[in-house]
């Protein structure tokens, strides 16, 4: 076999990936730039007039004193430095200038987040670096692309006679947490190529499968995760704006009808705190990552399993799918937590489509519940949609 042939390490892909890079439109990078900053100013006026006087918005004491003093807002949460105004507690607040106030701080970091864009790049490309932490995860700097807002991908653009193609695992926490479990009503939940997340939603709002919304969807899905992660349900009902005996009752009714995963979690959290290490689903110890601390909750047990079996997954994926590249018509970008970001020259679409699936979803060898992509494709990451016949074929 030649050197050719041989499986890099994923430190080694990750190089590649850096040193390719991946071309940024600059043009709408500008472009963006500009908008932003006239949404910017005018939501900071909108602001100061509802207000009725001028203060810095991005001074958290400032902002506590000018709504739940002066405007005398409702509900009020305090902390020791002033006022609570973080995302999570002002949805509670039915106000207008509330609304404004997120719009704002979601304006900045996109600015900020396309700025960085703008800084880092080099003839009209990017080369993020890659950092593997101890816990296995991926993470991205130089520029972050990982924590790319939705609304600004499309500033990353695929080379001439390329298109991205991108495959993400679908309910991947929950399809790892179903196989170490190993609890029958979750897996049964995959057995029939239904959504999970339909079913967990219908149990939230407590209402048919087939009236589930979008919405109710994506909401049952933070939730859940969250749940599992050792979230709390009172600060989960003020985000979601739900009342916190509607989560509190779901999680009950989540771990009784999946007594497995009750017990998994018992079991499991339970020997970390004893053994003071924990494993991954392929069995990889993960001793180094804080479990040796006393205080660790069991939330943050459950969540580096999965983040790290996750993890092991991915680079799994990702060494496999660069071997199966090699001579071919496409290139690894880079990953993004649970998805995997391709390009693939004209004629080779179909390819990388079908390669990503298979080694996406033979990962993990005897998984009980296999892992599901789904796969887009586009001219650029903002603009990503399902391929067509032609595309898949292509």
């Amino acid at each position: 076999m030649t050197d050719h042939w041989k499986p890099l390490a994923l430190s080694d892909v990750l190089d590649v990936c850096t040193k390719c890079g991946v071309a940024v439109n600059l043009g709408c990078i500008s472009e963006k730039e500009g908008a932003l900053r006239e949404e910017l100013v005018l939501l900071r006026q909108d602001i100061m007039e509802i207000c009725g006087e001028e203060f810095d918005l991005e001074d958290q004491w400032q902002l506590g004193i000018v709504l739940f003093e002066k405007l005398g807002l409702e509900p009020v949460y305090r902390c020791e430095s002033g006022y609570r105004v973080d995302r999570e507690h002002l949805m509670e607040v039915d106000h207008p200038v509330i609304q404004r106030i997120l719009d704002y701080r979601s304006a900045i970091t996109y600015l900020r987040c396309i700025s960085e864009y703008e800084h880092t790049a080099r003839n009209g490309r990017v080369h993020p670096t890659f950092t593997i932490t101890e816990i296995g995860r991926i993470v991205t700097s130089n520029p972050n692309v990982q924590s790319t807002p939705q609304a600004i991908r499309s500033i990353m653009v695929a080379d001439p006679r390329y298109t991205f193609v991108e495959a993400d695992w679908r309910a991947m926490h929950l399809r790892l947490l179903a196989n170490l479990s190993q609890d029958p009503e979750l897996m049964g939940l995959f057995a029939d190529g239904r959504d999970p997340f339909v079913d967990l939603a219908a149990m939230l709002f407590g209402h048919d499968v087939r009236e589930v919304t979008s919405a109710e969807r994506s909401t049952a899905k933070a939730i859940t995760y969250a749940l599992l992660y050792g979230g709390r349900c009172p600060s989960l009902a003020r985000r979601h704006r739900l009342a916190t005996d509607v989560v509190q009752e779901y999680w009950g009714a989540f771990l009784r009808r999946f007594r497995g995963v009750d017990r998994w979690i018992r079991k499991t959290v339970k020997a970390a705190r004893a053994d003071k290490v924990i494993s991954t689903i392929t069995g990889r110890h993960l001793s180094s990552v804080g479990v040796n601390r006393e205080s660790i909750d069991g939330g943050t047990i459950i969540n580096r399993i999965l983040q790290g079996s996750e993890a092991d997954l991915l680079a799994e994926a990702i060494t496999g799918l660069d071997l199966s590249f090699r001579d071919g018509g496409n290139i690894i970008s880079f990953p993004i937590h649970d998805e995997i970001l391709v390009q693939s020259r004209a004629g080779w679409i179909g390819n990388a489509i079908e390669l990503l699936t298979d080694h996406m979803t033979s990962v993990g060898h005897d998984l009980v519940v296999p892992m599901a992509v789904k796969v887009m494709v586009g001219p650029n990451w903002g603009d990503l949609h399902e391929p067509t016949a032609n595309e898949a074929c292509a």
